[in-house]
């Protein structure tokens, strides 16, 4: 059954702690992380892989909560300052569709993995509990706008959205007095190449994923080279010894 309000915030309030929410900037690869670390058994999300070999894409699928959170980064600014403001847009968004796994979840214990692109500030404030991660442009903006620019030319009230928020820690501590932003686990776009933040948050090999990495950065710079782009500007990446003997 379609849940009310307050059987949302009930829910939320119960489950929100197996909550995973993945910040990033669009074409930085978040859908495409979330695909590879999500074919762990760690992760009640589904074994599910979708990838588009023309544009190295990822299409991340969200069964648990219909991609509401993804989807409101396209929103210039959803104001859910409260539980309640959250639950009454979540039935909105949610309309007449009943959703077992949401049953499912709440009576096991993995975590859950959402993509999001923007870190809105009432997420770390209606889920203190959550795990937050954030991807962090720093001196990558230029490569990650313009893979978004090219992979992703249909979402360009996202891409603005991303242009506004590239500075991730100022962002973040100038905009987030409510709470210490320093519950959010902020990590640089060069440390995915590493590996190293995802051995720190969930165990998982730190090699396998820099190497699953650099093969999927290796194919963006094919594809945009496909498209006459040669001369791309991005930082030197000092690259792990496993890496380098491959």
């Amino acid at each position: 059954m379609q849940k009310n309000a307050l059987e949302w915030q009930y829910w939320i309030k119960k489950n929100q702690h197996k909550f995973v929410f993945y910040g990033y900037r669009g074409g930085a690869g978040g859908e495409y992380v979330c695909n590879h670390i999500s074919q762990n058994d760690y992760f009640f999300n589904s074994k599910i892989e979708n990838y588009d070999n023309r544009d190295n894409t990822s299409l991340f699928e969200d069964e648990l909560m219909l991609g509401f959170f993804f989807d409101m980064c396209y929103e210039k600014n959803p104001n859910f300052g409260t539980i309640e403001k959250l639950t009454s847009a979540l039935v909105k968004y949610w309309g007449l569709n009943p959703c077992h796994y949401q049953d499912i979840f709440e009576t096991q214990d993995k975590p859950y993995l959402m993509c999001i692109h923007h870190v809105w500030d009432w997420i770390p404030k209606l889920f203190p509990d959550a795990k937050i991660i954030v991807q962090v442009p720093e001196d990558w903006v230029y490569y990650i706008k313009l893979l978004g620019e090219y992979k992703i030319k249909k979402f360009r009230n996202m891409l603005e959205i991303g242009e506004r928020t590239g500075n991730y820690i100022k962002l973040i501590k100038e905009n987030y007095p409510e709470y210490n932003y320093k519950k959010l686990k902020l990590y640089s776009f060069e440390d995915m190449f590493t590996g190293e933040w995802i051995e720190k948050e969930f165990g998982f090999s730190g090699e396998s994923f820099s190497l699953a990495y650099h093969e999927w950065d290796k194919k963006n710079i094919e594809y945009l080279n496909k498209l006459g782009i040669t001369d791309i500007k991005r930082p030197k990446i000092n690259l792990p010894r496993y890496v380098q003997t491959t």
